[in-house]
């Protein structure tokens, strides 16, 4: 976005310096203004908001088993982990209560193919 001098003293203002090269990262919100006069004519101009945006951070679960708060495990964020292991097992784990459980649930699965081996043979 190329950047006019309102958008520009903006931006400075909620960076904090009016060094360019300081605002990366600085997250700004754009908006419409309409009925701007520029260049003779009255036209709708994008601007930037003279305040930071407020971004809601989601609110952390923990794990139905430990307590811990879940958080990222591989390529999944921990949202992901959340509704993965909540349709899986029925309850939000943490990555380390999710492997537990894997493993329980493989143990069952394989004693119970033991026992029907067995009964097949008597």
């Amino acid at each position: 976005m190329i950047l006019n001098v309102t958008n520009s003293k903006t931006i400075a203002k909620l960076a904090g310096s009016p060094y360019f090269e300081d605002w990366p990262g600085t997250q700004i919100q754009l908006f419409i203004q309409f009925g701007i006069k520029a260049f003779g004519e009255i036209v709708n101009a994008v601007r930037v908001r003279p305040f930071k945006p407020r971004i809601s951070q989601p609110k952390p679960i923990n794990c139905s088993e430990c307590g811990s708060v879940i958080g990222a495990f591989g390529k999944m964020t921990a949202e992901q982990m959340v509704k993965y292991t909540t349709d899986k097992y029925g309850k939000a784990l943490c990555a380390e209560c999710a492997k537990k459980k894997a493993d329980e649930v493989k143990a069952d699965e394989e004693s119970e193919t033991n026992e029907e081996g067995l009964d097949e043979n008597n």
